[in-house]
């Protein structure tokens, strides 16, 4: 399902399968990350697209558009929690729409 954010169309598939490829990656490459680090994730809605951003937000260069924010845990690895986590994001990114943040 889509949800709208502004004039953007945001999949929660597609978010949600980043989501998943995230953890994926944690589990692959646990040297990357440290053992019980939480990873932030933020959707972006800019420019009629939108952007899936991971790590530390203050390394984010654009800070435009409409902003979804989450620490995701360490133990949420399941299909319903990546949904649910997407979802979240997207509806930060509408609330800030509606409340005209820039």
């Amino acid at each position: 399902m889509d949800y709208r954010v502004g004039s953007v169309y945001v999949s929660v598939k597609e978010l949600a399968d980043m989501i998943h490829r995230l953890y994926n990656q944690r589990k692959r490459s646990p040297h990357l990350f440290q053992e019980e680090e939480d990873s932030d994730i933020r959707l972006q809605v800019v420019d009629g697209q939108w952007f899936f951003h991971t790590g530390d937000s203050q390394y984010d260069t654009d800070h435009k558009g409409f902003w979804g924010y989450l620490t995701l845990p360490t133990d949420g690895n399941d299909r319903n929690t990546q949904l649910e986590v997407a979802r979240d994001l997207i509806q930060q990114a509408q609330e800030q729409h509606a409340g005209g943040a820039r």
